[in-house]
């Protein structure tokens, strides 16, 4: 399997490289970024941009990699981040459309109209991935208490 892998300069905690290799052989460097006294490689967790990293020294004196919310997001990464916030949306209404819900057939429509909305989302013209703006979702819902 595939795995994304940084070298970490020790000194200054600049990311200097991201690769992708075998997860069980990182690739081998010479000079500088090969010296284990001055760089570590380290594989980068599973779902970070490679892109969005940062180094970060541990109190223990470990290096660790982690997600750095100051760097923009790679449009593809932005899209990945879209589509999951649209699935999460589209999963939060699905009991809108189980069939003993009793919601006016007006609601039910307008949460069809909402999922189908949310459905076509991500390939909107125009769509700015880092600023979208939602579908707006309906907002008569019934009461729990009633």
């Amino acid at each position: 399997m595939t795995s994304y892998f940084a070298v970490v300069d020790r000194s200054s905690l600049d990311i200097l490289y991201t690769y992708a290799a075998e997860e069980s052989q990182p690739s081998k460097f010479d000079g500088a970024w090969g010296d284990p006294a001055l760089c570590v490689h380290m594989q980068v967790p599973d779902g970070l941009d490679v892109n969005q990293l940062k180094a970060k020294l541990r109190a223990n004196g470990t290096i660790s990699i982690e997600l750095d919310k100051t760097k923009a997001p790679t449009p593809e990464a932005a899209m990945a981040a879209l589509r999951i916030e649209r699935d999460m949306r589209l999963a939060a209404t699905d009991w809108t459309q189980l069939p003993d819900v009793t919601l006016s057939d007006e609601l039910k429509q307008a949460y069809r109209s909402y999922r189908q909305a949310l459905r076509d989302f991500p390939s909107s013209a125009g769509l700015d991935p880092l600023n979208p703006e939602w579908p707006v979702e309906p907002t008569s819902a019934p009461s729990l208490n009633a």
